[in-house]
Protein backbone atom coordinates (compact mmCIF):
# COMPACT_ATOMS: atom_id res chain seq x y z
CA UNK A 1 0.00 0.00 0.00
CA UNK A 2 1.52 3.40 -0.94
CA UNK A 3 2.20 5.99 1.73
CA UNK A 4 -0.51 8.58 2.19
CA UNK A 5 0.60 12.19 1.70
CA UNK A 6 1.63 13.72 5.00
CA UNK A 7 -0.35 16.57 6.44
CA UNK A 8 0.92 19.99 7.45
CA UNK A 9 1.63 19.89 11.22
CA UNK A 10 -0.04 23.30 11.56
CA UNK A 11 -3.34 22.00 10.17
CA UNK A 12 -5.46 19.60 12.24
CA UNK A 13 -4.80 15.98 11.33
CA UNK A 14 -8.30 15.15 12.49
CA UNK A 15 -11.16 16.42 14.65
CA UNK A 16 -12.97 14.45 17.38
CA UNK A 17 -16.42 15.57 18.55
CA UNK A 18 -16.74 16.19 22.29
CA UNK A 19 -19.49 14.22 24.03
CA UNK A 20 -22.14 16.79 25.08
CA UNK A 21 -22.12 17.94 28.67
CA UNK A 22 -18.41 17.45 29.42
CA UNK A 23 -16.36 20.03 31.25
CA UNK A 24 -12.93 21.01 29.90
CA UNK A 25 -11.35 19.00 32.73
CA UNK A 26 -13.32 15.90 31.68
CA UNK A 27 -12.19 16.31 28.07
CA UNK A 28 -8.59 16.66 29.29
CA UNK A 29 -8.96 13.57 31.49
CA UNK A 30 -10.33 11.58 28.54
CA UNK A 31 -7.34 12.51 26.37
CA UNK A 32 -4.88 11.69 29.15
CA UNK A 33 -6.50 8.32 29.90
CA UNK A 34 -6.53 7.33 26.24
CA UNK A 35 -2.89 8.36 25.80
CA UNK A 36 -1.80 6.53 28.94
CA UNK A 37 -3.63 3.39 27.86
CA UNK A 38 -1.68 3.41 24.59
CA UNK A 39 1.68 4.05 26.35
CA UNK A 40 2.14 7.64 25.12
CA UNK A 41 4.17 9.98 27.36
CA UNK A 42 2.52 13.24 28.40
CA UNK A 43 4.82 16.12 27.48
CA UNK A 44 2.68 19.10 28.48
CA UNK A 45 -0.77 19.90 29.81
CA UNK A 46 -2.23 23.39 29.83
CA UNK A 47 -5.79 24.72 29.62
CA UNK A 48 -7.27 23.61 26.32
CA UNK A 49 -4.20 21.70 25.16
CA UNK A 50 -2.45 18.37 25.78
CA UNK A 51 0.84 17.31 24.14
CA UNK A 52 1.92 13.66 24.04
CA UNK A 53 4.88 11.81 22.53
CA UNK A 54 5.77 8.26 21.57
CA UNK A 55 9.08 6.97 20.21
CA UNK A 56 8.53 3.44 18.96
CA UNK A 57 9.14 1.26 15.90
CA UNK A 58 11.07 3.87 13.98
CA UNK A 59 8.77 6.79 14.79
CA UNK A 60 9.21 9.92 16.86
CA UNK A 61 5.59 11.00 17.13
CA UNK A 62 4.30 14.11 18.85
CA UNK A 63 0.58 14.85 18.97
CA UNK A 64 -1.05 18.03 20.24
CA UNK A 65 -4.72 17.96 21.21
CA UNK A 66 -6.42 21.36 21.26
CA UNK A 67 -9.90 21.19 22.71
CA UNK A 68 -12.95 23.19 23.68
CA UNK A 69 -16.53 22.27 24.55
CA UNK A 70 -17.33 21.07 21.03
CA UNK A 71 -14.27 19.46 19.50
CA UNK A 72 -10.78 18.09 19.96
CA UNK A 73 -8.38 18.98 17.16
CA UNK A 74 -5.48 16.56 16.69
CA UNK A 75 -2.20 17.95 15.35
CA UNK A 76 0.68 15.64 14.40
CA UNK A 77 4.35 16.56 14.18
CA UNK A 78 5.70 13.09 13.59
CA UNK A 79 8.76 11.64 11.90
CA UNK A 80 10.37 8.41 10.84
CA UNK A 81 13.71 8.02 12.60
CA UNK A 82 16.78 5.96 11.78
CA UNK A 83 18.64 3.63 14.15
CA UNK A 84 20.62 6.57 15.52
CA UNK A 85 17.38 8.35 16.43
CA UNK A 86 17.77 11.02 13.74
CA UNK A 87 14.64 12.30 12.02
CA UNK A 88 14.64 11.22 8.39
CA UNK A 89 11.24 12.20 6.97
CA UNK A 90 7.88 13.46 8.15
CA UNK A 91 5.52 10.51 8.59
CA UNK A 92 2.30 10.33 10.59
CA UNK A 93 1.68 7.09 12.52
CA UNK A 94 -1.80 6.67 11.05
CA UNK A 95 -2.79 3.54 12.97
CA UNK A 96 -1.64 4.96 16.31
CA UNK A 97 -3.63 8.14 15.73
CA UNK A 98 -6.69 6.13 14.68
CA UNK A 99 -6.47 4.16 17.95
CA UNK A 100 -6.55 7.39 19.96
CA UNK A 101 -9.40 8.73 17.81
CA UNK A 102 -11.38 5.63 18.80
CA UNK A 103 -10.33 5.59 22.47
CA UNK A 104 -10.91 9.24 23.38
CA UNK A 105 -14.70 9.20 22.80
CA UNK A 106 -14.95 5.98 24.83
CA UNK A 107 -13.21 7.68 27.75
CA UNK A 108 -15.43 10.75 27.32
CA UNK A 109 -18.50 8.58 27.84
CA UNK A 110 -16.88 6.90 30.83
CA UNK A 111 -15.90 10.13 32.59
CA UNK A 112 -19.32 11.60 31.92
CA UNK A 113 -21.01 8.50 33.37
CA UNK A 114 -18.69 8.54 36.39
CA UNK A 115 -19.26 12.26 36.91
CA UNK A 116 -15.53 12.87 37.44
Amino acid sequence: MPDAPEKDPNVPYSVIAVVPGLSPKQVEDSILRAASGRKWTVQDVKPGEVTIRLMHRGYDATLVFKYDGEKVEVFSDSWRINREGEKTRRKDPVGWIENLEKDIPVFMVRVRSAGS
